[in-house]
């Protein structure tokens, strides 16, 4: 109950609920059947923006948590963002790809699925810093390298997922 929050809704009734508690629930209830495989099939779907923003969080936490192999089917780009380590790219049945998110997001097998403007690198990160004054944050890629970004919230040293699209790169002749 304290992973998905759904304490107090253990006391309400079903019709009660709205879309993301009602997914909260059923994840919860998935999870205690205790499976070797969840597989979860387009869950944020047939939800709302308010309600996709607020189980959003949940699946974060449910995969750094919960020590089972997650299955997420989804067509949205923004949601494998967040969640994937691996992506398998699936086209008229067959797996036309797979492998380590970063490898398969930059690959041509990708190209199909994303916009102009979704074209993108990703990068693994820590938060290094913030700078207050320009509401920017340093994110660590490697010992040597940072980039500054627009502000983050989160503390030092929390892995973080950057998506740079090329449209929002700009240089800078100083460093803020």
């Amino acid at each position: 109950t304290d992973l998905l929050s759904i304490k107090p809704l253990l006391k309400r009734f079903p019709s009660s609920l709205s879309g993301g508690e009602k997914q909260r629930v059923a994840i919860a209830r998935a999870l205690l059947s205790k499976p070797d495989l969840l597989l979860m099939d387009e869950p944020l779907a047939s939800l709302d923006m308010p309600r996709k923003r607020e189980v959003m969080p949940f699946l974060e936490e449910l995969s750094d948590k919960v020590n089972i192999p997650i299955i997420y089917v989804t067509h949205s780009l923004q949601e494998i963002l967040r969640l994937a380590q691996h992506l398998a790219i699936i086209d008229k049945g067959q797996v036309t790809t797979s492998g380590k998110l970063e490898e398969v997001w930059a690959s041509h097998a990708m190209r199909p699925w994303q916009s102009f403007s979704d074209q993108s690198s990703l990068f693994e990160g820590k938060i290094d810093a913030h700078h207050s004054r320009y509401a920017l944050t340093r994110v660590k890629l490697a010992p040597s390298a940072s980039l500054w970004v627009q502000k983050i919230d989160g503390e030092p040293d929390t892995p973080i997922r950057l998506q740079v699209r090329a449209n929002d790169v700009s240089i800078a002749l100083e460093l803020p």
